[in-house]
Formats: structure tokens, C-alpha cells, sequence
């Protein structure tokens, strides 16, 4: 597994992205059950802001990015630095693999339901 942000503990481990300079202010990650580590495959800190696992499942693995977007009130540069990470991260992943995003009825023909909330601000559109 590549990437430092990795700490084990008794009953999990957690890994997860942070800044060069050591500082973990705007970091994105997993916590892993000590249950599943055996199946993790993969971990890659992208940057400070993006994560990635791959976890072995029983006929397929799957791969999970975790973000930590910037706030809505950060200026363009860094959002667009931000986005077109993200979409290189996932033009990354091979056309046969499927992608979901989020539950709004606009993404749904696209990317399914699957998504921790209910509605996406504008940074998530």
C-alpha cells in the first residue's frame, strides 16, 4: 500500500490523506475494520484532499475515493485544482467499472442512488 496517513490501531485502521508539509487540516479518508483489512488491497493518498482504497470483495473489487471538497466560499483557482483532480482520479478507472456519485434525480440515469446525503450544494454539482 503506498502513502503515509496510515495509523493502526486494536480494532481498526485508519488512512488518510494530508498536506506535504506534515499538517492534516483538510484531509479526506477511511476507517477500515479490523474485519475487512485483510481484504484491503490498496491505499493511495492522492493529495491533501483526495483518497483512494481498493477492497477485494467476493467476486470483484472495488475501488472508494473519499474527498473533502473545498468550502463553498474558496476561491475558483482551488476549486478547479480540486475538480480536475477528482475527474483525473476517476478517468483513471477503467469504462467498465461502475460510478456513483450522489441521490439527486439528476444523477440517478448517470450514477444511481448512492450517496451518504439527501442533497448536494453547489461545490458537489
Amino acid at each position: 500500500m503506498r502513502g503515509k496517513g496510515i495509523v493502526i490501531k486494536e480494532n481498526f485502521m485508519v488512512l488518510y490523506s494530508g498536506h506535504k508539509s506534515g499538517k492534516h487540516e483538510v484531509r479526506a479518508g477511511f476507517y477500515v475494520s479490523r474485519h475487512s483489512i485483510n481484504n484491503l488491497l490498496d491505499f493511495e493518498p492522492v493529495n491533501e484532499r483526495i483518497c483512494k482504497i481498493m477492497v477485494k470483495l467476493k467476486h470483484y473489487n472495488l475501488t472508494l475515493i473519499s474527498t473533502n471538497a473545498p468550502k463553498e466560499e474558496t476561491n475558483e483557482v482551488a476549486e478547479e485544482e480540486f475538480y480536475s483532480c477528482l475527474e483525473k482520479v476517476c478517468d483513471a478507472f477503467p469504462n467498465s467499472d461502475m460510478k456513483r456519485v450522489g441521490k439527486e434525480s439528476y444523477l440517478y440515469p448517470a450514477c444511481g442512488g448512492q450517496s451518504l446525503h439527501n442533497v448536494t450544494n453547489d461545490n458537489g454539482k
